[in-house]
């Protein structure tokens, strides 16, 4: 995708698949920008094993279709790069939703980024991981999931460093879940990974909150059209799934470093809490990431690409960083 703009992507794209070469073009051209278009082709057989990846397994997830769980209509929220200032305040609505719990990916470096905030945001992951009945365990209030100690490509040391300063901080919580910034990874990273039992966790919903100019209203609409239309394919815009197929449930992806959840919205609520409501208006139960796993089935097949995976590039390009 580097070196062409997402418009002039999205076009040749489609010239393309109304030419029907894609096919021709996935055999010369990896890894690359239109290998997410090659995952949606020839019934979603990837070329070359990169994209094996890309469906739902016992250690990588995108939904919640696995074993006995495709048709069920599952929404499981999930929050990166806090905790913030917002998270408090999101935390507050999902317990007067009853919309708990949700999955924080957390960043290390937040509590030495802002120190004179470190000890708030210690005291955000330890309620976090209490429960209502007042005892740490492994599942509580929420989920705490890693990502890292920065907003970059990850390193296994980020993950362990993460990982012991989240268990410093509550006093031995084992996070167990891990999303790569921009969903960017390696398949030797995810091997190494899997090896120190962690499960990596994509999504197949983005509202893109991060973009300073999409506003509330149109997330809204984005989240509405996919619950009452569940295997409509995902926006082009949406560069991580374009081109694979949704399965009937979701896991969004949000971020508590942004405020976009917190804006007020036509009919009086937060944007986060209107969505609750669409979302079961529409006959979805939100549950925990640990439920959504509950029926995961295991691929047939491995990869052993070790080239980076696609997931995440046009984002590394498009985004402003605020890191």
């Amino acid at each position: 995708m580097r070196g062409m703009t997402p418009p002039l992507c999205s076009e040749l794209r489609r010239l393309l698949l109304r030419l029907g070469i894609i096919s021709l073009v996935c055999s010369l051209l990896r890894p690359g920008w239109l290998l997410v278009s090659c995952a949606g082709a020839e019934n979603n057989a990837p070329p070359g094993g990169q994209f094996e990846l890309s469906f739902s397994s016992d250690t990588f997830v995108r939904d919640c279709a696995g074993a006995g769980r495709k048709n069920e209509k599952l929404f499981v929220l999930t929050f990166d790069d806090g905790p913030f200032t917002n998270t408090a305040r999101i935390m507050d609505i999902l317990d007067e939703k009853n919309a708990t719990p949700a999955t924080f990916f957390v960043i290390g470096s937040q509590f030495v980024r802002w120190p004179g905030l470190a000890e708030e945001f210690e005291g955000l992951i330890r309620r976090m991981v209490v429960s209502n009945g007042g005892e740490e365990g492994r599942i509580g209030r929420h989920i705490v999931a890693n990502h890292g100690m920065d907003n970059e490509e990850f390193t296994l040391d980020d993950v362990e460093a993460c990982h012991e300063k989240i268990k410093s901080i509550t006093g031995g919580y084992e996070m167990e879940y891990f999303r790569p910034a921009r969903g960017a990874y390696t398949i030797e990273k995810y091997s190494e990974l899997i090896e120190r039992n962690y499960k990596m966790i994509m999504w197949n919903l983005d509202i893109q909150d991060w973009r300073a100019e999409k506003r509330p209203e149109r997330m809204l609409e984005e989240v509405r059209t996919a619950v009452h239309n569940p295997t409509l394919p995902p926006p082009e815009d949406d560069s991580a799934n374009f081109g694979l197929p949704r399965r009937g449930s979701y896991i969004m992806l949000a971020h508590d470093y942004h405020d976009k959840m917190l804006q007020i919205v036509p009919g009086g609520q937060t944007l986060l809490a209107t969505m609750i409501d669409v979302i079961r208006n529409a006959g979805y139960e939100i549950v925990s990431l640990d439920d959504c796993l509950a029926g995961v089935a295991v691929p047939e097949s491995n990869s052993t690409d070790d080239t980076a995976n696609w997931v995440g590039e046009q984002r590394v390009d498009e985004q402003e960083e605020d890191w």
